[in-house]
């Protein structure tokens, strides 16, 4: 799909070129590390270079992950994709000083796919601001996003959340915008605008304002 993109791109209007595909999940010691790797095994059956991590603060709750994904892969219909996603430099399971520091690798990361598996997980939600689409507490798996939830899965990714959202109805649709002030309102303006007219060399344009009270 996104070499397809990528052909027509410039020709004709595309929402944007994304992959490999991501997740992150930040996850504190009440987290259970069986369905934390549950989706990161999920994430990663998709591509070789799919990008799956798993952030905490807690030590043993990092060592109980990586457990558990060693033991969840063997035997999958995709075992050999998901080793090798699982074995990519983009992946892993890394331990912050803090929780705080965690956020703060969320937070710069902008994943596509974000699990917040905590106890305060709306209280980690709130300090996000760059991410695809988020999935809050352990019975929210990314796989519900990606089928059942309703919420569109063509995010952005490679750090795209930062500068932009996931694909939505918005991206079909042209706006204009229509303004309308009244002589109060104008003269509320008109210091801002014949300044900043003055400002540019545009002297028209402050005469049209000050036309208007002559």
């Amino acid at each position: 799909m996104t070499a397809a993109k990528a052909e027509v791109r410039g020709d004709v209007e595309i929402d944007f070129l994304a992959g490999p595909s991501e997740v992150l999940v930040v996850c504190d010691g009440t987290a259970d590390p069986d369905l934390v790797a549950s989706d990161l095994v999920a994430q990663a059956e998709h591509d070789p270079n799919a990008s799956v991590v798993a952030v905490t603060a807690d030590e043993a709750t990092a060592a109980a992950i990586c457990e558990a994904v060693d033991e969840q892969v063997p035997g999958r219909e995709r075992e050999a994709i998901i080793g090798d996603a699982l074995d990519h430099d983009a992946s892993g399971v890394l331990l912050a000083r803090s929780m705080s520091e965690a956020v703060l690798f969320a937070e710069e990361y902008a994943a596509e796919h974000l699990s917040i598996q905590a106890d305060d997980d709306e209280a980690i939600l709130d300090r996000i601001e760059s991410a695809g689409s988020v999935f809050l507490g352990q019975h929210t798996p990314v796989a519900a996003g990606d089928y059942a939830s309703g919420t569109n899965h063509v995010l952005p990714t490679n750090g795209g959340a930062k500068r932009f959202g996931g694909l939505s109805v918005d991206t079909f649709l042209r706006s204009t915008t229509v303004q309308r002030l009244d002589e109060t309102d104008l003269d509320d303006l008109s210091a801002a605008i014949t300044t900043l007219a003055a400002a540019e060399g545009l002297e028209a344009h402050a005469e049209s304002v000050r036309r208007r009270f002559d």
